[in-house]
């Protein structure tokens, strides 16, 4: 019995067995598809690089003395408001906040009062890094 079983598994054995040519073109076939994996991975990681260095680029600043013609910003009442500076322009102090920061709400108080004891001359404005109906909300709040 032991001897009809080995002879058995020997003969199934040799039927799952590939034939050489079979085996290299299976092995072929990996290969190209490893390949073409590797590129598309290249190509992604090339895209990935790109868009992190768009975000952790620092946006240009102005440096000593360099002019800003205008700024383009959306007042509470929604209605599109054009922040322009060089001469004969009204001197500004700008409270740039996020209605998220905790330090940005705790010295909000303070920016309201110098609001009211700033002369007239000097114009305080408050430029949220948000979306405009978080600062809506937010001025509501406090109003």
């Amino acid at each position: 019995m032991h001897q009809v079983n080995s002879t058995i598994l020997k003969s199934e054995i040799e039927r799952w067995k590939m034939k050489p040519g079979r085996l290299n073109l299976l092995l072929y076939l990996a290969l190209i598809a490893l390949a073409a994996e590797v590129v598309f991975l290249v190509m992604q990681n090339r895209q990935l690089q790109a868009r992190i260095m768009a975000l952790t680029t620092p946006p240009a600043t102005l440096k000593k003395g360099e002019k800003v013609a205008f700024v383009n910003l959306l007042s509470l009442s929604g209605t599109p408001e054009k922040l322009a500076f060089g001469a004969g322009m009204p001197s500004r102090l700008l409270f740039i906040f996020n209605t998220r920061c905790p330090a940005c709400q705790k010295t909000l108080p303070i920016w309201q009062q110098l609001v009211t004891e700033m002369p007239v001359s000097v114009k305080i404005m408050g430029i949220a890094n948000d979306s405009w109906l978080r600062v809506v909300s937010m001025n509501q709040c406090r109003v």
